[in-house]
């Protein structure tokens, strides 16, 4: 299950914010060597504010293993706030029928079957809970590489490629119904709704981790 974690429900879900934290520090600053902010072992930054929400895939420990941030266009967030010259004025919207996602990350210690599970099921999260929120589109940033590995389908590119944080990345815009992977819950069996609002389902994770 995608565990669905905010500030207001963070009490539901153990040390859910602290993890996702863990795993950002991880993957942003142990393996790419990115000078993000972090404290004793957890990365952080100016947009984890109330407003954001926490989509987690976690391991039969608890532990987040696969997530995304997730925060509405009329908060702050990333791409208006740092890197507007991606995109043209009108492509970065003050609407709750966009949001953005940042900090997408998989645990590369995960073997490889593992990871595409996590990664499909998370997908599959953020288009269910965007859907209940009533959203159209999701914006982001990341490599055009990286980019159509996850969303083949309907990727709509906002501007020209840039520099950031060491790599060339564009912003790109895609409509919510676009993101799960095609055939995703089919192919692995997920339920109609893989989404853990309230904690009950939290750490009942059985058969998450490769033997």
């Amino acid at each position: 299950m995608i565990d669905v974690v905010t500030l207001a429900s963070s009490h539901l879900f153990g040390d859910a914010l602290a993890s996702q934290a863990r795993l950002r520090y991880r993957m942003f600053i142990a393996c790419r060597n990115i000078e993000h902010a972090c404290f004793e072992g957890m990365e952080y930054d100016q947009f984890d504010t109330p407003a954001a929400v926490y989509l987690l895939w976690r391991d039969a420990d608890g532990e987040a293993r696969c997530m995304t941030r997730l925060l509405r266009t009329t908060v702050p967030y990333m791409v208006k706030s740092f890197w507007p010259h991606l995109a043209e004025p009108a492509d970065l919207p003050s609407s709750t029928d966009v949001w953005e996602g940042t900090r997408l990350c998989v645990d590369i210690a995960l073997d490889r079957r593992t990871r595409q599970r996590a990664l499909a099921e998370l997908l599959c999260g953020v288009t269910e809970y965007l859907r209940s929120q009533g959203a159209q589109h999701l914006i982001g940033v990341t490599s055009r590489a990286q980019a159509m590995r996850l969303f083949p389908r309907d990727l709509e590119w906002l501007g020209e490629d840039a520099p950031i944080e060491g790599r060339m990345e564009s912003a790109f815009r895609i409509p919510v119904e676009s993101v799960a992977p095609e055939g995703a819950r089919e192919r692995y069996g997920f339920a109609s709704s893989v989404l853990c609002m309230d904690g009950r389902a939290a750490g009942r994770r059985e058969g998450k981790l490769a033997a």
